[in-house]
């Protein structure tokens, strides 16, 4: 359940009914827009990985977090595809154990956009959106060169909870 705290202005108090929302039954078939709409603003992971034939995919993802520090921890959940199997951000790390998150700013957001269009496994979303992968230092995968920032993941593991995928490394 959702819960809305107490409103409070100056020295009047108003008190509002709590907003319950059940995201499990009544609310379930809108999940996700509603959790993507309450915490904002979301910062969207393009997420490269390598196929293990060695192609690069390029997809976002906007569930995602650094969730730790000691040791760093960085998540991300790759969903599936609207037939219920596994999109290839997602076979890609159970493949070959390795991601790079790509931080998007507003100078890459449309070519980020663009990385989300379905494309047929193995075509490069990179070159689709105009941009170029550059050799990362620690993992196979390459990061985008034009991100602001890069975090190179070796997968510490991949969580099925429910219908959803966590993968962290």
């Amino acid at each position: 359940m959702i819960g809305n705290p107490l409103a409070a202005t100056g020295r009047q108090r108003y008190f509002q009914a709590p907003m319950e929302l059940d995201l499990e039954n009544e609310y379930a078939a809108r999940a996700y827009p509603i959790l993507a709409s309450l915490v904002t603003p979301r910062p969207i992971a393009l997420v490269t990985t390598l196929s293990a034939d060695g192609r690069v995919n390029a997809a976002p993802f906007s569930f995602f977090n650094l969730l730790g520090a000691d040791p760093p921890i960085c998540a991300f959940a790759p969903g599936d595809r609207d037939d219920d199997t596994p999109k290839d951000t997602a076979r890609n790390v159970r493949a070959t154990h390795e991601f790079v998150v790509n931080l998007v700013d507003e100078a890459i957001a449309e070519a980020m956009n663009q990385c989300a269009a379905p494309l047929p496994f193995g075509e490069s979303e990179l070159a689709r959106a105009g941009l170029h992968a550059a050799p990362s230092s620690l993992v196979k995968p390459p990061r985008i060169a034009e991100a602001p920032a890069s975090l190179e993941c070796v997968e510490w593991g991949t969580l099925q909870i429910g219908g959803n995928r966590v993968s962290s490394a």
